[in-house]
């Protein structure tokens, strides 16, 4: 089993307009238009998820969002080249165990969930959940997490499907995950804490960051 990987919780956003990177630097980091209204997550089957993450390695998130002039990189664009090859990474990660997984048989004692974020019904992020059938205290893990470089707002959604996942599955919503070092800040603040070595979210004992809705009998983020 791969080692989880997590990434891009809130990141840059592009405005209102096509996925397309902006063309100057300061303008792709000064748009920042939080996209979560717009989002759409759906748990999709492992062929659509292999279809969504290639989809975002080829199209919506090609190359013109990674060119820079790499003799010349300020401190940000060191940082936007890093989410970006991160992304990419784990993109790659999920959209070859999406493929795995829709030729595998399923009576292997665990599960995979998958489920894609679309703005405007196009994918812009992914997310693989690992459930233990024959463990009962094994907590569900987000496997790989990964959002469009250029999107605020969208992970928080994905993690969001998780937990209330989790929450169906008899797991009282909590998840388990091991993110890269960069990314933990966000998975506190979002009141995952942190375990040997790994984090971990009860959202039931983090009312300060997660509200149960009883209208629709889920959880939210706060």
């Amino acid at each position: 089993m791969f080692r989880s990987k997590s990434f891009n919780i809130n990141n840059r956003s592009v405005g209102f307009g096509p996925l397309t990177r902006s063309k100057s630097c300061t303008d792709m980091y000064t748009t920042l238009v939080n996209m979560k209204t717009f989002i759409t997550i759906k748990e999709v089957s492992p062929e659509e998820a292999f279809y969504a993450t290639e989809k975002m390695l080829t199209e919506t998130m090609a190359e013109d969002w990674f060119y820079f002039d790499f003799l010349k990189l300020d401190k940000e664009q060191e940082r936007w080249k890093m989410r970006y090859n991160q992304a990419v990474s784990i993109l790659n990660c999920l959209s070859t165990n999406a493929k795995i997984q829709s030729m595998r048989d399923k009576t292997d004692g665990s599960k995979k969930f998958f489920a894609v974020a679309y703005f405007r019904g196009i994918p812009v992020g992914a997310l693989q959940l690992l459930v233990q059938d024959n463990h009962e205290n094994e907590l569900p893990e987000v496997s790989f997490l990964a959002t469009h470089c250029g999107i605020r707002g969208c992970g928080v959604l994905l993690i969001e499907y998780a937990v209330n996942k989790s929450q169906q599955l008899g797991m009282e919503g909590k998840l388990k995950l091991s993110p890269y070092d960069e990314a933990r800040q966000a998975y506190i603040n979002m009141g995952f804490m942190n375990i040997n070595g790994g984090m971990e979210l009860h959202p039931a004992a983090r009312n300060d960051k997660w509200k149960w809705n009883k209208i629709t009998s889920r959880y939210e983020c706060c």
